[in-house]
């Protein structure tokens, strides 16, 4: 960030908003970014079923929100219903 040292608040609030633009933020629509990721299982009827911040890695579930555990080997045909 050294680079950016000898800008005043305006200059950077000016760069800001034209890389933020490049992302499709505007004043008008703002657009929030996470660094969250969406744990999807193949086979599920909704791939994306936790979410999980990978810093604490902690997983929370897409429908309930509760906290849980994301198992890799969890099975998901349980609720197969063609088999």
């Amino acid at each position: 960030m050294e680079r950016f040292a000898t800008y005043d608040e305006e200059q950077l609030r000016e760069i800001a908003t034209v890389i933020a633009a490049d992302y499709g933020w505007t004043e008008q629509e703002p657009k929030h970014f996470s660094q969250i990721m969406g744990v999807a299982l193949p086979g599920a009827e909704e791939n994306i079923i936790m979410y999980q911040c990978p810093q604490c890695k902690t997983c929370w579930d897409k429908f309930t929100g509760k906290e849980g555990d994301y198992q890799e080997d969890q099975d998901t045909t349980a609720n197969d219903t063609e088999g």
